[in-house]
Formats: C-alpha cells, sequence, structure tokens
C-alpha cells in the first residue's frame, strides 16, 4: 500500500475552506429556491382545488335555484287558473 502525504500550506487550506463554504451556500441557496418552488405550487393546487369545489357547488345552487322558480312560476300561474275559474 503507498501513502501519499501531500502537505497544504495556510493558502491550501484557506483555498479549501473556500470551495467547501461555497459548496455549502451553494446547497443551501438551492434548498431555498426548491422549498418555495415547490410551496408554490402546493399553494396554488390547493387554491385551484377549493376553487374548483365552490364552482361546483354554485353549478347545484344555481340549479336548485332555478328549479325552485320553475315550480313557484308554476304553482302561481295554477293559483290564478284556479282563481279565474272560481270567478
Amino acid at each position: 500500500m503507498v501513502r501519499v502525504i501531500v502537505n497544504v500550506g495556510p493558502q491550501g487550506r484557506y483555498r479549501m475552506l473556500e470551495v467547501l463554504a461555497t459548496a455549502i451556500s451553494s446547497g443551501a441557496i438551492s434548498a431555498v429556491v426548491v422549498v418555495f418552488l415547490g410551496r408554490a405550487w402546493v399553494e396554488a393546487r390547493i387554491k385551484g382545488s377549493i376553487e374548483h369545489e365552490y364552482q361546483k357547488q354554485l353549478v347545484l345552487f344555481q340549479q336548485e335555484l332555478d328549479r325552485k322558480t320553475k315550480v313557484a312560476l308554476i304553482v302561481s300561474g295554477n293559483s290564478l287558473v284556479a282563481a279565474r275559474a272560481s270567478d
């Protein structure tokens, strides 16, 4: 087994620390960007899902309101016909 011993001077140590600090800060910045984008994506998905559910409920409500309005018109029309028939 051959062992190589490299004597790194003060400038070499400084350079290694500089590279290490750069790698750590790059990783941290990347992690922040990924978390931010992930959070924005999840938030958009949740908002979209909620909006879709409200739209479905609104359509159902409008359909029910239209149905009740038509029934009320039919009932009121029948009442008028019955009132005229009794006159």
